[in-house]
């Protein structure tokens, strides 16, 4: 896994496929309408949905095997959990007509990215992944006020910055996501794993 902001995706020289999918992401617009969006055919492509995230522990993992996820938010916070394949046990197994395994939830808790004001995450097929993971109220060991002290730092994110405005997203806001889909075989010095 690759997380990072948007600003510093050049820093991973992984070709042109990488660099056609964050071309996409740098000239989207925040009111973009769900659906797909052919980037490079079946190649690249993005799609685009709004939801409420959840409580962690209420979704399974996911992985690929075709396509690398890049992972973006447009508007609002999530967590995205991850965990390296090899350690999640099978719940569903693979289905190559829409290139993912699920994976039951693990134990001991995995890896949390915070998604939101500008970070992205790139999953190759060996990262394990549960994304539109609430950022309160579902994770043991997060402070109640947490995401009002980072909303202030950050105020163009999209998200409240006062106390009330942390009480709504922890009750269920919105966020809309770009998932940008690289067939993996394009990616520079990776297999098609």
């Amino acid at each position: 896994m690759i997380a990072d902001t948007l600003e510093h995706w050049r820093r991973y020289p992984l070709g042109a496929a990488w660099e056609k999918a964050f071309a996409f992401l740098e000239g989207v617009s925040p009111d973009i309408p769900a659906g797909r969006y052919a980037i490079a055919g079946d190649d690249i492509f993005a799609e685009v949905a709004e939801y409420v995230p959840v409580p962690g522990g209420t979704k399974p993992y996911e992985a690929h095997r075709v396509y690398m996820d890049l992972q973006y938010l447009l508007a609002g916070r999530e967590w995205l959990l991850n965990a390296p394949l090899d350690t999640l046990r099978l719940r569903q197994p693979y289905n190559a007509e829409r290139d993912f395994a699920l994976y039951e939830v693990p134990a001991q808790e995995s890896a949390r990215v915070p998604l939101g004001g500008g970070m992205f995450a790139a999953l190759y097929p060996h990262d394990g992944h549960c994304p539109g993971i609430a950022r309160h109220g579902g994770l043991v060991g997060e402070p109640a006020d947490e995401l009002a002290d980072e909303s202030a730092d950050e105020p163009d994110a999209g998200v409240a910055t006062d106390v009330a405005g942390a009480a709504a997203v922890r009750a269920g806001q919105p966020v809309k996501k770009v998932v940008v889909k690289i067939r993996v075989a394009l990616l520079a010095g990776m297999g098609n794993g």
